[in-house]
């Protein structure tokens, strides 16, 4: 019989006394490793046995990110708020209230990248049906949307930049605030969280922007803008929330700061370049 396992998670394969008859037909090969079994976990790599997918699956799933108590919207709306909470929550090692900050993040930046490009490609269109437009300004026109989305393509590519660039930015937090004694793990969960918190309030804001557009391109754009000015106003609050204290926030915030631009400017100097070489320049 194997070492530490009961007789009744035994598989014929392992050649026990109390193993599974292969004729079983509660006898399935485990989807992962192959291993035959009859339990609800493979005693072997421990994959859970689902079967089909059902509709009561795709429920959980869609349950599981609206969860007010531990889903991804409460995630967020807890990052928009409370950051420091959720940061400090993960750091005690309670890992099951708050949805993983990379999951969350790269979740959020795929919303944000469809909703963008969408957002380009119907004003497109819309210019293409206006009847009332003349020819000169509606190529005029197609030509500023064109290099509008190319910004919009641009902050796109900085937002995934930044999530390859994680590791760096972790490195920064960690050298500038050594005296907290942290680990370097958790200034990569502090940044990350606070990198999703920043595009949790940036996508609403963008859907905004995106419904004025279809009935005013002009305004949209406009709006469209103030997504800069929403993260430079949202990380520096986080910043206070994770790494200060009462009375210390200032310098937290200050320091915070510090690491961001400095790995953004190093970012922005990578992108430049790459962009570059790629064109030939």
């Amino acid at each position: 019989m194997a070492i530490g396992m009961p007789p009744n998670l035994t598989t014929s394969g392992q050649g026990a006394e109390h193993a599974v008859p292969e004729n079983d037909i509660r006898v399935r090969p485990c989807v992962t490793c192959q291993t035959k079994h009859n339990n609800a976990y493979c005693p072997n790599c421990g994959q859970k046995r689902l079967g089909r997918i059902s509709n009561a699956m795709v429920f959980e799933a869609v349950t599981d990110v609206f969860d007010l108590d531990k889903g991804i919207l409460r995630t967020a709306l807890d990052l928009v708020l409370r950051p420091g909470k959720v940061v400090h929550t993960y750091w005690m090692g309670n890992t099951r209230t708050y949805t993983n900050p990379l999951r969350l993040l790269a979740l959020i930046l795929a919303i944000s990248t469809y909703l963008a490009t969408f957002m380009v490609d119907e004003l497109m269109r819309q210019i293409g049906r206006d009847p009332d437009l003349k020819i000169g300004n509606a190529e005029r026109s197609q030509q500023i949307i064109k290099e509008i989305g190319d910004i919009l393509s641009n902050g796109n590519i900085m937002s995934i930049a930044n999530l390859m660039f994680l590791p760096l930015f972790g490195l920064a937090l960690y050298q500038l605030f050594k005296y907290l004694r942290l680990t370097y793990a958790e200034h990569l969960v502090a940044f990350t969280y606070i990198q999703a918190g920043s595009s949790a309030i940036v996508l609403p804001y963008t859907l905004i922007c995106l419904l004025i557009s279809q009935q005013n391109s002009d305004l949209g754009f406009l709006l469209q803008a103030g997504t800069g000015v929403i993260s430079l106003i949202y990380i520096p609050y986080a910043f206070g929330q994770v790494y200060g204290s009462p009375g210390k926030r200032w310098g937290a915030i200050a320091r915070g700061l510090l690491s961001f631009w400095l790995v953004s400017g190093v970012i922005s100097g990578i992108v430049a370049g790459a962009y570059l070489l790629w064109m030939g320049i």
